[in-house]
């Protein structure tokens, strides 16, 4: 049993990671993209 849980462990620390940095990506993405329309309605 235990060393299933380290497998599992071991299989989904990678997918979690790449799932927190996709979430982080998409945030500074949106962010950013808002800070350019603030910008852009400043400009104008």
């Amino acid at each position: 049993m235990r060393q299933n849980f380290n497998r599992f462990l071991v299989l989904g620390k990678p997918i979690f990671i790449n799932f927190l940095l996709k979430v982080c990506k998409n945030k500074l993405e949106t962010y950013l993209n808002d800070e350019n329309k603030l910008k852009d309605s400043s400009i104008h």
